[in-house]
């Protein structure tokens, strides 16, 4: 009896234990339940989430949405700018400079040309990129958005400079050396908004900066003129940090100098601050062709070791100074002759390195093959037949510098045989316009009627700087008083008395 009992209570102990562990089980269950509830709860709220701000994107989109509206390519902050030097990044550089929103058609001829050169650059297979600095007269005028939209569909980078205090050709001339801050690159290849090139000129970058083999061109590269040792309107240099500020100062010294002398406030002797000296003198194309006795006669009646040249108290000037003098480092294309300039290991003394005489060096970077034996060649390409005239070495061949009233869009609309780089200029304008909607009808232009439309007042646009505009331009820069100027003037012309 008592082990029946014994029996009886272990039975009912185990079914107890059961009954906890069911009870525990069951608790484990409901507790996984809830936080799975709680999971797909967090997760649908997630999911919701999602939803509500997709579809306020989507409405924003649209309600935001502006058709053919390109996306900008440059700013004026990091992306443009870097402190790093890069290597085998190239970019051409074009100005537009005293823009009036209000006058659109002051600039629209240059505009265009800009958009032409970028057109055969592209089409003839250049890699590089095309930066455009945008300057407006005044301050808060803002660039047209058609302008914008035009340039930036063909990839056009647009650069914005502040607007000048005092605008004028002279003063315009030294914005062209932005282009020191463009630190993004390692050459830039500047052309004047009336230089439209031929073919793709990316071949002087690679001479002057080459992935592998000796460089042929120094980093700076400048062009002789017809009658002057530089063109301010096409030449080559490599930014740097700190280099815009240090050319500025060359400029600001040289004013400040100049001001104090007698008119036209331009020491023709040191010139931007280096005396040439024998045998080191400066060169100019214009009699390359002329009889050697001749030639030397011409030299000889001028001073080519005197600052006495178109331009050499702007941009012409300041420009061989700071690639010869400064810089030390150039190679200056005399026609068919190159002259690469360097310095001495203490880096003060500048001397002639080498000279290539035989333009073949650079056979096969150029755009066609030289024409040593004659005056003009013929060059086919997609555009047509088209005649280069002049000179035997490439980069002046593979360019066309639209100066004076010979600029296509200061010319009456023509296809014909008006000459044959008005003609590459009218054709390609046509091709632009059908492609970006450019409403302007050229057909209509007149000529010397359409001039007047594009330039004003002929005697106001001065098409070239003058020693006046130099005087105006650094009384206001420095606010110099009359009072200053009147006793300059004395000082002056007591030295010029006791110099007799």
């Amino acid at each position: 009896m008592k082990i029946e009992e014994e029996e009886e209570g272990e039975g009912e102990g185990e079914g107890e234990g059961e009954r906890e562990a069911a009870f525990k089980m069951k608790k484990k269950i409901r507790k996984k339940t809830k936080k799975s509830k709680k999971k797909r709860k967090r997760s649908s709220n997630f999911l919701l989430n999602i939803m509500i701000t997709a579809i306020f994107l989507s409405l924003s989109t649209i309600l935001l949405w502006r058709p053919n509206e390109p996306k900008p390519l440059l700013n004026n902050k990091k992306e443009f700018f870097s402190s790093s030097l890069p290597r085998r990044k190239w970019a051409y550089a074009f100005l537009l400079s005293g823009i009036e929103s209000q006058e659109s058609m002051r600039y629209r001829g240059a505009l265009y040309n800009v958009m032409i050169a970028t057109h055969i650059l592209r089409e003839s297979g250049s890699i590089a990129d095309v930066v455009v600095m945008v300057q407006m007269r005044t301050e808060g005028d803002k660039f047209p958005d058609d302008d914008i939209h035009r340039l930036t569909a063909l990839g056009i980078r647009i650069h914005y400079l502040p607007p000048l205090p005092d605008s004028n050709f002279y003063s315009i001339q030294f914005e062209k050396f932005n282009i020191l801050a463009l630190l993004k690159y390692s050459r830039v290849l500047y052309m004047d908004s009336d230089v439209m090139p031929l073919c793709n000129l990316d071949y002087l970058f690679d001479l002057s900066e080459p992935s592998e083999a000796k460089p042929l061109l120094k980093e700076n590269v400048i062009l002789a003129g017809s009658h002057e040792p530089c063109s301010g309107g096409f030449f080559m240099l490599r930014p740097k940090p700190g280099e815009l500020e240090r050319l500025r100062k060359v400029i600001r010294d040289r004013e400040w100098k100049g001001i104090q002398q007698p008119w036209p406030h331009f020491d023709e002797k040191e010139g931007w601050g280096h005396v040439i000296e024998s045998p080191d003198h400066w060169q100019y194309i214009n009699d390359k062709d002329v009889d050697p006795k001749k030639r030397r006669e011409i030299r000889a009646a001028t001073n080519l070791n005197s600052w006495e040249w178109y331009g050499v108290f702007a941009d012409q000037g300041l420009l061989y100074y700071w690639v010869k003098y400064f810089q030390k480092n150039v190679s200056i294309v005399i026609e068919d002759e190159i002259e690469n300039w360097s310095s001495r290991v203490n880096g003060e003394t500048v001397y002639l390195e080498h000279t290539i005489k035989n333009s073949t060096a650079a056979e096969g970077y150029n755009c066609g093959k030289l024409a040593a034996a004659s005056r003009q060649q013929r060059h086919s390409n997609k555009y047509g037949d088209y005649v280069y005239i002049g000179r035997e070495l490439q980069i002046h061949r593979d360019i066309v510098h639209f100066t004076g009233n010979a600029k296509p869009w200061l010319k009456e609309y023509f296809l014909g045989d008006l000459t044959r780089h008005s003609q590459l200029w009218f054709s390609s304008f046509n091709l632009l316009a059908a492609k970006y909607n450019i409403k302007d009808d050229i057909t209509k232009w007149k000529g010397g009627r359409q001039k007047k439309v594009l330039m004003g007042n002929e005697k106001e646009a001065s098409l070239f700087p003058t020693h006046f505009m130099m005087r105006t331009s650094i009384i206001k820069k420095f606010n110099i008083s009359d009072e200053q100027l009147k006793l300059w003037d004395l000082q002056n012309a007591k030295r010029k008395e006791q110099s007799r």
